[in-house]
């Protein structure tokens, strides 16, 4: 418990991670919780009367704090299996894939340095929505720009192959980059279509 507050003053305060204040972390809330309970850490025979009260101090919250902390079995009493530390950091959802790349860089390398110092059978791991689809786009981005290389390089040998001729080939590998730059030019000025990361 303590290990898990400490990782969470430590994250608010790396100015690089860009945390914003206005939402304190699931161990901030539950150990002031805990200190009205009889002290933080929690002992584990305080354990369920504490869970008790804090689910029921939810009540309003729950679309906001939904899976903050997972339990094993029907009962307040079970093991905890995991903690989820929710927070909000200060970038637009409609920021570019690079711009999350930094951001991504940055909690991993926190993560990497908070999991050299955790406690046996801990382990930080960083989940985001966004992060996963900043890593969907780039790998569907350099999917298509090597399915389109490779696409160029099988219409050169193709037409080298059956014509033997090396200029008739080149005016070929020409006339296809011609077509697909004028239909990509379409689709991103005039149609103004996103693409890339």
């Amino acid at each position: 418990q303590a290990w898990l507050l400490q990782v969470c003053w430590e994250a608010t305060q790396q100015t690089e991670l860009q945390i914003r204040p206005e939402l304190p972390c699931f161990m901030e809330r539950f150990a002031a919780l805990a200190e009205t309970e009889g002290g933080f850490p929690l002992p584990k025979n305080h354990q369920a009367l504490v869970l008790a009260k804090w689910f029921e101090s939810q009540v309003g919250w729950a679309g906001r704090f939904t899976g903050e902390i997972g339990l094993m079995g029907p009962s307040y009493a079970g093991r905890v299996l995991f903690i989820r530390q929710i927070f909000k950091v200060n970038i637009p959802r409609t920021a570019s894939a690079d711009t999350l790349q930094l951001a991504y860089d940055k909690w991993s390398l926190f993560a990497d340095n908070v999991n050299r110092r955790a406690p046996s059978g801990l382990k930080m791991l960083v989940i985001s929505k966004q992060f996963n689809a900043m890593h969907a786009k780039k790998i569907i981005f350099r999917s298509t720009i090597l399915a389109f290389a490779a696409s160029l390089g099988i219409t050169l040998m193709s037409v080298l192959v059956f014509t033997g001729n090396v200029l008739v080939a080149c005016f070929s590998l020409t006339n296809t980059l011609l077509s697909t730059s004028t239909l990509f030019g379409i689709v991103i000025s005039v149609l103004q279509t996103e693409f890339g990361p």
